[in-house]
């Protein structure tokens, strides 16, 4: 099964440069287009993968679910014939109920969230969001309440890696079995930050 998942083929779209974190290590943090790109840009690529035979359509950001037409493009890519469409996000907005609902609606299928500490003072210190934590998590059980395959990444930094079998074992606790830790890559804020989130690998 997890093979098969390897080898299927996605269409991965950014939706935007905006994000509603400010994340002290994200490698976007001097991207140049801080907006939303337009609707009939996103739609084209969205058709193009169906031309690829891509059997998954993943949106990212930036912070996908705060462009305004997210839904939308779930639909559409749900309408062309995509069987898994996910996304992969900071879960803020999915701590709204209503919203989590219409992504639902629309057809989403997965939801990847990116979740950096096991507590509330760890992660937002990675984030620089107040609330972020609680946001996440709540978005996490509406996600599960909704029935989307749930996942997570968390990025490895110098200020989380000595708590990674904590975050591994928080994470798990509420319910989800699948975590990706990713390394931090040394562009945007992480390179600005170099000195406070660039670990030593040994």
């Amino acid at each position: 099964k997890k093979e098969k998942a390897v080898e299927e083929k996605k269409k991965w779209i950014s939706l935007t440069g905006l994000c509603n974190n400010n994340c002290i290590f994200c490698l976007d943090g001097d991207r140049t287009d801080r907006f939303h790109r337009d609707e009939e840009e996103i739609k084209k690529q969205i058709d193009e993968g169906i031309r690829e035979k891509a059997a998954r359509l993943v949106l990212s950001g930036g912070e996908p679910t705060i462009h305004p037409k997210i839904l939308d493009f779930i639909a559409y890519g749900k309408k062309l014939g995509y069987k898994k469409i996910q996304i992969i996000t900071n879960g803020r907005m999915i701590a709204y109920q209503s919203f989590a609902d219409a992504l639902q609606d629309a057809g989403l299928n997965e939801v990847t969230f990116s979740i950096h500490g096991h507590t509330k003072e760890l992660h937002e210190a990675l984030t620089r969001v107040p609330g972020s934590f609680r946001e996440i998590t709540t978005g996490i059980k509406n996600a599960q309440k909704f029935g989307f395959i749930v996942n997570t990444d968390t990025v490895i930094t110098k200020l989380n890696y000595k708590f990674l079998p904590e975050i591994i074992s928080f994470i798990h606790s509420i319910g989800v079995n699948e975590v990706n830790l990713m390394s931090i890559v040394p562009f945007g804020n992480a390179w600005k930050n170099r000195g406070a989130v660039i670990y030593k690998f040994e």
